[in-house]
């Protein structure tokens, strides 16, 4: 999963959840739609007893997010070291994230993704509020200190984003939009950092499967539709347009 994927995967998952909430009618709480569309599903509910279960649910938005986002860096690794660095691996270091782990280890390359520190304290707030919830963990010190964190950087949030996410108590449904936004653009911010690393002008890339050499020589005699079906694929693939040394290797 590369940038290009990830990016429409996040699109999805905001598609899908928001589908999801425009089940709750005006003036409806959550575990009351559950309730009502519960026999549409043949599923029996006599009661949601759970009192902090909207807040737990609005929460878990952000589990999926997260998983898709280490399925991106994992696949980024792979292409990393296709294209890049056939040597390259993760450091090794379970008390640090993987997006950590990936910094330091690009770092190593000389690759230094120019990530602002807002960015960085959005992305453990969210991940932490992601973990309270898979390892129901109460009175956690390290996520009241992340939020204090974001407190602290909130003009150049709002100036971003338009607003600061809510506490760990009170999460909402636009947080889970906010999450989707500051992971989207880590991981482009490191697609960014990585580019100017590939020699474009030396790949082959109908063996790596970028592009199919049968459609290059279906589309030769028509340019404008060659350099649309090369384009699409490089941001399919990398979520860029593609470099011009690329695309004149590509065309011969």
């Amino acid at each position: 999963m590369v940038f290009g994927e990830f990016n429409a995967l996040i699109n999805f998952e905001e598609l899908a959840s928001l589908h999801l909430l425009s089940e709750v009618h005006e003036n409806e709480t959550l575990p009351n739609m559950l309730l009502r569309v519960a026999p549409r599903y043949n599923i029996h509910i006599t009661d949601v007893r759970l009192a902090d279960f909207e807040t737990i649910l609005r929460k878990s938005f952000l589990n999926h997010p997260f998983a898709c986002f280490e399925a991106f860096l994992d696949d980024f690794k792979v292409e990393y070291k296709s294209f890049v660095n056939p040597e390259f691996v993760l450091i090794d270091d379970d008390n640090i994230s993987k997006l950590e782990r990936f910094m330091k280890s690009l770092k190593q390359d000389g690759i230094i993704p120019q990530i602002s520190s807002y960015l960085s304290d959005l992305y453990i707030y969210f991940r932490l509020v992601r973990n309270q919830v898979i390892h129901h963990l109460e009175n956690d010190r390290a996520l009241t200190n992340a939020y204090k964190r974001v407190e602290k950087q909130q003009d150049a949030i709002i100036e971003r984003f338009g607003h600061i996410p809510h506490a760990p108590e009170d999460i909402t449904f636009e947080d889970f939009k906010l999450c989707d936004q500051v992971l989207y653009e880590i991981a482009e911010l490191i697609s960014i950092s990585v580019e100017n690393h590939i020699d474009w002008g030396n790949l082959d890339y109908a063996e790596k499967k970028i592009i199919s050499q049968g459609r290059v020589n279906r589309f030769r005699d028509n340019p404008k539709r060659l350099q649309k079906y090369i384009d699409s694929s490089f941001m399919s693939t990398f979520g860029i347009k593609a470099p011009q040394k690329a695309v004149s290797r590509i065309k011969g």
